[in-house]
């Protein structure tokens, strides 16, 4: 659950535009607030001990959470790296 949160939050910004680079593009509030939102909802159900057994998770682990947390850069990375390419290929 935690994977799929993470790679979400990768995938909103990646997915906000076909072309255009994340690093060119403008964040709305509500985006913000809706990965905010993700990310203090997630929280909550790793952290609550209440909501593990309703959520079926148990608290991450240090280790986990670094791949939790480097996961949406790497599917940024391979995203940006896919535009860039789309990008030569139309202005050829």
């Amino acid at each position: 659950l935690a994977m799929v949160i993470g790679s979400q939050i990768g995938n909103v910004f990646a997915c906000k535009f076909d072309r255009l680079s994340v690093f060119k593009m403008s964040i709305s509030k509500a985006m913000k607030f809706a990965v905010l939102s993700e990310i203090i909802i997630a929280l909550l159900i790793f952290n609550v001990p209440l909501l593990h057994d309703v959520f079926g998770v148990m608290p991450i682990r240090m280790e986990h959470l670094i791949i939790i947390f480097l996961a949406p850069f790497g599917l940024l990375a391979l995203e940006e790296m896919r535009k860039l390419i789309v990008r030569k290929v139309l202005t050829k």
